[in-house]
């Protein structure tokens, strides 16, 4: 999206919603209001970027959505919130995500032998990533209450 003169001038990876412009990037699908008071992008590899470029193949059916969803962001990154809004933001997220356990990959049986190899391609998964970034995180960078507990000498 460009501003020129005082018009929106929207390339072909753009599409607008209402006051909105949804752009297709590479990785990422880039959200911006058109007064551009506002940009976030989401990875097209997460379920949440998958859905929004689902939507964005068929924007004239998902507009409500779309919309919906750009305004959302657009109230919460304009808002200074205060401890009760983390709170209540926080327990509306988790009862979302209890509610599609299915879309975030939540088995509510799974054996030690399921979990291990999970871990183990997450595990894969991340040393793929950086490997192919170059990226090589240290410790700190890494490190999970599971990783940073000391281990008894012995």
């Amino acid at each position: 999206m460009k501003i020129l003169n005082g018009k929106i001038k929207l390339d072909k990876r753009d599409t607008r919603v209402g006051n909105f412009v949804y752009t297709l990037e590479d990785n990422h699908i880039k959200v911006q209001d058109i007064s551009l008071t506002i940009t976030h992008r989401i990875n097209r590899h997460i379920a949440k970027g998958q859905l929004l470029e689902m939507m964005l193949e068929d924007p004239k059916k998902y507009q409500n959505d779309l919309h919906n969803y750009a305004t959302l962001m657009y109230n919460f990154l304009c808002t200074v919130p205060d401890a009760s809004l983390y709170e209540d933001i926080n327990k509306a997220v988790l009862a979302c995500i209890n509610r599609h356990k299915d879309v975030y990959g939540i088995k509510e049986d799974i054996t030690p032998a399921e979990d291990a190899k999970i871990l183990q391609e997450e595990k894969e998964l991340h040393e793929a990533v950086a490997e192919m970034t170059g990226k090589v995180e240290t410790p700190s960078e890494s490190a999970t209450p599971e990783t940073t507990a000391e281990t008894p000498a012995e």
